[in-house]
């Protein structure tokens, strides 16, 4: 039998729900990715249709996990489709098992929450106990009835240190700001250059006023221009009043290390360990589509954000793309970053044969994540 009742989550759990994240993770940096003031307005832009349920145990009542299975457009396999993104997987420290999530893959199961598709997530590589509880549930899918975890390909996130550039004009780029008359061929570009890519976002530039652009105006992102045509589109996004990152502690190895590193960091200008109690202060560039898929491009583009945010205050942008896609390349330009690996996953009801090639080449929005 059951030990904990699974529905979906109300407003008045808010409160319970920004408690659940802000419980640190272990690692050799123990941080909280937290959700303060509202837990919703992250979900919110995660996804266009946020379905969002809470995990309550029987004999209190108290809410010990959550998950998010929403939908939000992207393009897939050529077209345009509503696929579910399968996120915000927390479960209180006190019941952390296969138990727990076995009872959540059995809901999503039992409820057809993945209908006749497949929902994609992501799973950070240092997240040791979810890749187990993943490969344990994985070897009884079958005999569980259950969904099963496809490996996907590979995710590279960046965390990377703003930098001076001196920039050099390439095949005529420019880069500026967008402009309101910019939305409509912005709109086009992303139609016409957003199907190279499984999983890129659906974007109507039209509507940052909805929850799911919450923060954003036009003038956040960035056109690449050659021969008056728009060649690259990058936004940059603080969200910091959506969700955040604090830094809880160390393990002792970085304990000893930490006054080494920051001291290098002090003399080179490169990314510190920051003390505990600290939220961390960054930019996400997001919604990073490149005509040709030329990193050359995505370079000016980068270069000319960098220098606008270089003595902005912030510690570091975060972006990321998938291990093959050349637009890694890009990075190479900055002397200061750190690398974070992730597994990508397909997970489905039904058999999927080659998930890697089904998904590949991807682009999972890091400022979605």
């Amino acid at each position: 039998m059951s030990t904990y009742i699974i529905e979906p989550a109300a407003e008045n759990d808010n409160e319970a729900l920004c408690a659940l994240c802000s419980i640190p993770m272990k690692g050799n940096i123990s941080l909280s990715f937290e959700r303060f003031p509202n837990f919703f307005a992250g979900s919110a832009i995660q996804c266009e249709k946020a379905e969002v349920y809470v995990c309550r145990r029987k004999d209190d009542l108290k809410i010990y996990g959550v998950f998010s299975v929403g939908k939000r457009r992207v393009f897939y396999q050529n077209k345009v489709q509503e696929i579910r993104y399968f996120s915000d997987l927390r479960i209180h420290p006190e019941v952390q098992g296969a138990r727990v999530l076995y009872q959540i893959t059995r809901y999503i199961t039992d409820h057809n929450l993945l209908e006749e598709g497949f929902a994609q997530t992501i799973v950070f590589a240092d997240n040791n106990l979810m890749l187990k509880l993943i490969g344990s549930l994985n070897q009884r899918a079958g005999k569980l009835s259950i969904f099963k975890y496809y490996p996907a390909g590979n995710y590279n996130s960046y965390m990377v240190k703003f930098y001076r550039f001196t920039v050099k004009d390439h095949w005529d780029v420019t880069v500026r700001n967008a402009e309101e008359n910019d939305v409509e061929s912005m709109n086009e570009f992303i139609k016409s250059n957003g199907s190279t890519k499984n999983f890129f976002p659906f974007y109507d530039f039209s509507k940052l006023v909805s929850p799911y652009y919450k923060g954003l105006t036009i003038d956040k992102f960035y056109l690449a221009i050659s021969n008056k045509e728009i060649v690259g589109i990058a936004g940059v996004w603080d969200q910091k009043t959506i969700k955040q990152t604090k830094v809880h502690g160390y393990t002792k190895l970085y304990k000893i290390v930490r006054p080494l590193v920051n001291l290098t960091a002090f003399i080179t200008g490169g990314l510190k360990l920051p003390r505990p109690g600290t939220t961390l202060n960054y930019l996400t560039i997001h919604s990073i589509i490149i005509k040709n898929n030329e990193p050359i491009i995505l370079k000016k583009l980068l270069q000319t954000i960098s220098n606008d945010f270089v003595k902005s205050g912030y510690d570091y942008f975060l972006t990321g793309f998938d291990e093959k896609d050349q637009l890694n390349e890009a990075l190479s330009i900055f002397k200061h970053k750190r690398t974070i690996k992730g597994k990508h996953f397909l997970v489905s009801n039904k058999e999927i044969t080659d998930a890697e090639t089904l998904s590949s080449p991807y682009y999972l929005e890091t400022a979605r994540i």
